[in-house]
């Protein structure tokens, strides 16, 4: 049997042993360290439209499959489609590069202008393709009383990131409808042929285009001509 003074000695100890236990399991608990939030979630990534602020003439046919990829080019684009549709020479010399411009004058070197925009009754953007270096390659088709034939164009950007255009030779593809003339790439025309917009000249233009003498330089206007020998050839409006 203890003796009080032993029992309570055997009292005193348990106090300071649960004091030590508890000391113990603070000082574990302070030294885990609690994980890390989970990072925020990713901004949302806001998707341009590069269609959104275009604006086309009713009689021009931009197909979903062949959206531009910034609206700089899909403004550009309807600008020369525009410009052609409604013969609209100041909206097409915009979206020209300086080659283009210097063709487009050529074209309207006759007194009556020299576009048939006015005849026009379809223009479709047929040929949409995004070269390795960054340009554009496209394909207008041009519709009007006659029937329908597709015009090259290469696109690129300026020093301002402006988006212009120069003529591409290729295969024009005449047939009944311009939604005929859809296509993945322009297709190279064969030696001696060009294609090119359509548009009105002068007999004397033409036949200064065309290589052709006119009768006061004693040329023989009787000889028959050889359309594809032309070196630079600008077809007139057909005949209605």
């Amino acid at each position: 049997m203890q003796t009080p003074n032993r029992f309570r000695r055997s009292l005193s100890i348990f106090p300071a042993f649960g004091l030590v236990i508890t000391g113990v399991a603070f000082t574990s608990g302070c030294g885990k360290e609690e994980p890390p939030p989970p990072p925020p979630p990713p901004p949302a990534v806001v998707k341009v439209d590069p269609m959104a602020n275009v604006r086309l003439d009713a009689r021009v046919q931009w197909p979903d499959d062949r959206e531009a990829w910034s609206p700089e080019l899909a403004e550009a684009i309807a600008d020369l489609a525009n410009g052609i549709v409604n013969g609209d020479v100041e909206l097409m010399r915009s979206a020209l590069g300086s080659q283009g411009r210097r063709v487009l004058s050529i074209a309207m070197s006759d007194d009556d202008g020299g576009f048939a925009g006015g005849k026009i009754e379809a223009v479709r953007i047929c040929v949409l393709h995004r070269l390795e270096d960054g340009g554009a390659e496209l394909g207008i088709g041009i519709q009007d009383e006659d029937g329908a034939y597709l015009t090259g164009w290469i696109g690129r950007e300026d020093a301002g990131g402006q988006w212009v255009f120069d003529g591409a030779a290729c295969k024009p593809f005449p047939s009944e409808r311009v939604s005929m003339l859809d296509a993945d790439r322009l297709v190279e025309p064969s030696l001696g042929t060009v294609a090119t917009v359509r548009v009105d000249v002068d007999e004397r233009t033409r036949r200064m285009l065309s290589g052709e003498s006119g009768g006061s330089d004693g040329g023989d206007e009787t000889r028959p001509r050889d359309p594809q020998s032309d070196p630079f050839r600008m077809p007139t409006r057909r005949q209605r």
